[in-house]
């Protein structure tokens, strides 16, 4: 919504800039000083969307990519014909959407109308047709490429996975706690029945094990003092809280990690290009199904990792996939190669190739 520097859009930027210099101009509008000012650091052109050049380069653009709708780049409505779009897509949806006859409900999607998007990037023809069921554009219009921002999973080296965990002061086992957000109020942390914070950071210390905490953006504008992300200073060592504010990719964060834990986000299906645990908290399955448009599937067949409720239990799971042991990797295999056509890191080039086709 133009406040980011992230997502499919930047990996996609970033992947132009470096590989395809001389092929177009491509240029990043944003609402955000500090990312306009980052990009410009790079040597590569970023400007704000309110200004002169920001409203010029909208004016005459060949091609707007996007990740959640027309916001992203523009700060005003196109009524009269204007460039096509090609919509990059947040991820694979695992909730509905309201959707009645006289298009969408729900806010969030409003910029994202059907009519507005040219091309629609989507992970496999499955994956494509659960983004459809939320946005219903026509089948000829999603194209199965893959996500850019998923390529740095196959083509990172030993170098730069050490150096993602350096700079994020990363040592021993690491797992990824990265919930989604409510609408109607905020996320419980290690929503367990027996919870118990110190019983909890005793374990992860004796074990060397990390727990790095990514709250929903949403969520941490929610907080307020009782809020358990804002009682850890003790234990940081061994739970850590990064925010979008404070590291913004979310792919690195997913690379470094050993083990994901979430509950209905959509994070989990990147992750399974990784092969790694993945442990689900559902702690309020049924009122979340009912609040926010049900689930797209079977909610437990399509999350292949241990649905948790208690600390003991996760503590004992939690040892038993840091020794090795792990029964659902079939599971998780069977549900990638449904989500995934592609497991070769080339999204960005076949994206490429496709709006070479096309402005050719």
């Amino acid at each position: 919504m133009g406040n980011r520097f992230g997502d499919n859009s930047a990996a996609f930027f970033d992947y132009c800039n470096v590989y395809k210099e001389n092929a177009y101009k491509y240029y990043w509008l944003s609402d955000n000083a500090k990312v306009v000012d980052s990009i410009k650091s790079k040597g590569w052109d970023a400007y704000l969307k309110k200004s002169f050049k920001g409203i010029w380069i909208s004016l005459r653009a060949s091609l707007f990519i996007t990740s959640h709708g027309l916001k992203d780049v523009l700060f005003y409505s196109v009524k009269s014909k204007r460039a096509p779009e090609l919509y990059f897509h947040h991820g694979i949806p695992l909730r509905g959407a309201k959707i009645s006859k006289d298009g969408l409900k729900d806010t969030a999607l409003k910029n994202n109308r059907p009519q507005e998007i040219t091309y629609m990037v989507a992970t496999s023809v499955w994956g494509g047709n659960r983004q459809r069921k939320n946005i219903p554009v026509e089948q000829s219009k999603v194209l199965v490429t893959g996500y850019p921002r998923n390529d740095l999973f196959f083509n990172y080296d030993k170098k730069q996975y050490k150096s993602i965990k350096s700079d994020l002061g990363l040592n021993g086992y690491t797992i990824l706690y990265a919930p989604t957000w409510r609408k109607w109020e905020q996320t419980k942390y290690f929503p367990f029945n027996d919870f118990e914070l110190d019983g909890l950071v005793r374990f992860l210390r004796e074990n060397k094990i990390t727990i790095v905490l990514r709250p929903h953006s949403v969520d941490m504008y929610r907080r307020d003092d009782g809020d358990i992300i804002n009682n850890l200073d003790f234990c940081n060592d061994v739970i850590k809280i990064i925010s979008i504010d404070e590291y913004e990719d979310t792919q690195k964060l997913l690379l470094a990690s050993d083990c994901l834990i979430t509950d209905y986000s959509s994070i989990f299906y990147d992750y399974l290009l990784l092969e790694r645990p993945i442990i689900f908290l559902p702690y309020d399955k049924e009122i979340y199904s009912k609040r926010m448009g049900g689930f797209l599937g079977d909610y437990d067949y399509e999350t292949p990792g241990i649905k948790l409720y208690e600390q003991k239990l996760f503590i004992d799971y939690v040892s038993k996939i840091k020794n090795g042991r792990d029964e659902f990797n079939e599971a998780r295999n069977n549900l990638c190669n449904l989500a995934h056509k592609y497991l070769d890191g080339n999204s960005s080039e076949r994206v490429f190739r496709f709006i070479d086709e096309m402005m050719n």
